[in-house]
């Protein structure tokens, strides 16, 4: 599955800057990853009131590695960040039709 997220900051007067960032979403080794760290939290909840070093350093290597799955990201903060598989969207005529498909969804009642 190839993706690519674009993101954008509006600028207040109906301008916006767009950037390219890296796009974690449904990337398997992310989803790797965020379990490990929930089996790792699992552990240090069943230990209870006395973690073992081991543990707490299990979680910590597995939250860095899920933490640099995630990219680095632009220090500008985004409005908006728009994810595409571009395996399951592989024209521009679909991105437009999913993409009014957003507008009218915000318009029914989330943004009006």
């Amino acid at each position: 599955m190839a993706r690519f997220a674009i993101a954008a900051k509006f600028n207040g007067s109906g301008s916006h800057d767009t950037y390219h960032i890296p796009d974690p979403v449904n990337g398997s080794t992310t989803a790797t990853t965020q379990a490990a760290v929930a089996a790792d939290i699992a552990t240090l909840v069943a230990d209870g009131a006395s973690p073992t070093q081991a543990h707490v350093t299990t979680l910590n290597t597995d939250w860095a590695a899920f933490i640099a799955t995630l990219g680095t990201y632009p220090t500008q903060a985004a409005d908006v960040v728009v994810s595409v598989d571009t395996a399951a969207v592989t024209t521009l005529g679909g991105f437009k039709a999913i993409m009014a498909f957003v507008v009218r969804a915000l318009a029914g009642g989330i943004l009006k």
